[in-house]
């Protein structure tokens, strides 16, 4: 059942990109707004905790469903899945590298529910960045697994810096102030927006670099981009990018100088959340590429 690999980690990047999001939302939150803003800054933090227990709740669920979608890789249409496959999964180095995911993620929602600080969220997001990539791609690539794994980490941690952030910007920013007067909620937006634009182009700066690393190892040559099942679904990715991009340079040059008023902030509500669905499509794209036979790896 590969439809369920491919949801599985699909899922899983969403809840690994947005716990990044989360836990440097929760810095610009700290940083820029409660100094100014602290009783609304204390209930933006409070309602980050919470989302990021959602998301690792998710995550949680992703890594089930990644085990159960490797194992039912493994048999025929109508076999039945048993125990003993699943063991047998789980003594291979595939499996133990979804033990220690399996590991992270739990251990990641004790540590949130039990600690009400979003400061623990930044070692949380960095563990997680650390442990996705090692049963795909990273492991097989040609400058050596910790290369490989510190190359899809950097790309993972660029993606969340970025999406993940916007994300939090639209879910908590903007939700989390809507009981607050119209003239001091626009100022915190304001304030978060200002302070995520350098983010998100650092962020954006970081993955296509290693993605493009990534990209040269995994495909191999030209023809191979224009020829292969990889190459294509590659393409659709970066296709994917460059019309998030667009969205983005259009909220840094136009949206975001009028920030401030309250028609401003509806237009960057409206387009942030265009780029976060387009974003979701090049997420799902990646879950098919880490599916498929690279070429350069063969």
């Amino acid at each position: 059942m590969p439809e369920l690999s491919v949801v599985s980690r699909w899922l899983g990047y969403v809840a690994a990109l947005g716990l990044t999001g989360a836990a440097t939302f929760q810095a610009v939150v700290r940083a820029r707004v409660r100094p100014e803003f602290p009783e609304p800054s204390n209930a933006l933090l409070a309602r980050t905790r919470r989302v990021a227990i959602l998301l690792i709740i998710l995550l949680v669920i992703a890594t089930g469903l990644k085990l159960m979608g490797q194992v039912q890789s493994l048999v025929e249409p109508g076999e039945p899945v048993t125990g003993d496959l699943y063991r047998g999964m789980l003594d291979t180095a595939w499996g133990h590298s979804w033990i220690l995911q399996a590991s992270a993620a739990f251990t990641a929602l004790l540590v949130i529910l039990v600690f009400r600080d979003t400061r623990a969220l930044l070692p949380l997001a960095l563990l997680i960045a650390v442990l996705v990539p090692l049963t795909g791609h990273a492991v097989e690539n040609s400058l050596g697994r910790p290369l490989g794994v510190a190359l899809h980490a950097t790309h993972q941690l660029g993606g969340g810096v970025w999406l993940g952030t916007l994300a939090m910007v639209v879910v908590v920013g903007y939700g989390g102030t809507r009981q607050i007067d119209d003239p001091t909620r626009h100022q915190i937006i304001a304030r978060l927006v200002e302070a995520f634009s350098p983010l998100a182009l650092t962020g954006v700066g970081v993955a296509v670099l290693a993605g493009v690393v990534m990209s040269i190892q995994y495909v191999g040559s030209f023809s191979a981009l224009l020829s292969s099942s990889y190459g294509g679904t590659l393409l659709i990715k970066v296709a994917l990018l460059g019309v998030t991009a667009v969205i983005g340079a259009w909220n840094w040059r136009r949206v975001r100088p009028t920030l401030g008023e309250a028609g401003a902030s509806t237009r960057l509500l409206r387009s942030a959340t265009l780029e976060l669905v387009i974003g979701s499509l090049l997420l799902g794209a990646t879950a098919f590429l880490v599916g498929m036979e690279a070429p350069g790896l063969h």
